[in-house]
């Protein structure tokens, strides 16, 4: 049985941990890069930009994905889950030095957003995910499938007890607030390339509606589960009757599926998520009480992020990235049954199955190179 850890939130040793793997990675990486990163040196500001910009973003991912594990999971699991996703051939590319892009900070929202369901206190917890979800959709539209998963886990709270209503209420404020600033800033600043130039009066109104909708509703609890729900339906359905009505053709997401890719880009995104899943579906069943709704909430995300991945690859490295905490409880299962293991070649077959459960396409890599060669 699983029991929380309750820690205080960035503790030196934690810090410590996640620290000391960034550096190892972020060593590695400026090694491998050395070539590229020679011939920016000379321009001084911009060099420093392109080097320290991916490397910061890579050290808060890993801190924020680490940072579940140390407070649900453990000291072991809290290591794995930072190196896990440095260990993504993907998540590399992505954040490697000398390339700065957008993904890396949605990473960055998605990881903050699922460690705002660890928030005990509902107002607190329902206003950090809204804001989190705000900035990511003012990156990009790809954070607005997460963003619906996780309003329909916050409305469950409210439908099973009432007084995690201010879970869902706070959020779409949040994201009504936050829709406001970020359509404010795109008009008055002429910040073209916020997502709300284009789509900010319909995520404005159809977030404005869903706040005033569930606060109004708010207002009449207590009542009976059928009047909730119906009250539920109505707010978030006539959200996305609004914003499916006044959004852009142009604002339209990009739907390139998985398949269309190739078998490696297919290990790539999606062994790596599905083991996640068969984890955080075994660590809700091995929980109680409100560490099972943590983890059932979480498998739930986890669950649509990954069949968004499916249809549109550009999904798919936040899909890897939410899977490490609960893939680095299953591999320190792993490691402690391999470690059980007296003899050799049992302990060899199955480092080597491990190897390719944390990197499934690096065979098929290392077999093309060898054919090539």
């Amino acid at each position: 049985m699983l029991v929380e850890r309750r820690r205080s939130a960035f503790p030196i040793e934690f810090l410590a941990r996640v620290t000391t793997a960034w550096i190892l990675v972020a060593g590695l990486l400026i090694a491998v890069n050395w070539a590229t990163i020679a011939e920016f040196v000379t321009r001084g500001a911009q060099a420093a930009a392109l080097i320290a910009v991916p490397l910061a973003t890579l050290g808060c991912a890993m801190l924020l994905s680490a940072r579940i594990a140390w407070r649900l999971l453990g000291d072991e699991e809290a290591t794995l889950a930072a190196v896990i996703p440095a260990l993504s051939i993907p998540m590399l590319f992505e954040l490697g030095t000398m390339r700065i892009d957008q993904q890396g900070w949605q990473i960055v929202c998605a990881l903050a957003a699922v460690n705002a369901l660890m928030s005990r206190r509902p107002i607190l917890g329902g206003w950090s995910i809204g804001g989190i979800c705000a900035v990511w959709l003012a990156i990009s539209l790809d954070g607005l499938v997460v963003t619906i998963a996780l309003l329909g886990v916050l409305a469950s709270h409210w439908l099973r007890d009432r007084n995690a209503r201010m879970w869902l209420v706070g959020a779409f404020q949040a994201l009504a607030v936050g829709s406001l600033l970020f359509f404010v800033l795109a008009q008055v600043l002429g910040a073209e390339s916020l997502v709300y130039d284009a789509t900010g009066f319909a995520l404005l109104a159809a977030f404005a509606w869903g706040a005033i909708a569930l606060s109004l509703l708010g207002r009449f609890e207590p009542m009976p589960v059928g009047p909730r729900l119906g009250g539920i339906i109505l707010a978030i359905g006539g959200a996305a009757a609004i914003l499916i009505q006044f959004a852009p053709a142009s604002a339209q997401l990009p739907w390139v599926p998985i398949w269309d890719e190739g078998i490696v880009a297919i290990l790539h995104f999606a062994v790596t998520p599905l083991i996640g899943i068969v984890a955080a579906l075994h660590l809700t069943a091995s929980s109680h009480d409100w560490l099972r709704r943590f983890w059932s909430d979480y498998t739930l995300v986890l669950v649509a992020t990954f069949a968004f991945a499916m249809l549109n690859t550009e999904a798919a490295l936040v899909a890897c990235v939410l899977s490490a905490p609960p893939l680095a409880w299953q591999v320190r299962r792993w490691l402690r049954r391999i470690r059980s293991m007296k003899r050799m070649a049992p302990r060899l077959a199955a480092t080597c199955g491990l190897s390719c459960a944390l990197l499934p396409a690096f065979p098929m890599i290392v077999f093309a190179t060898v054919a090539a060669a």
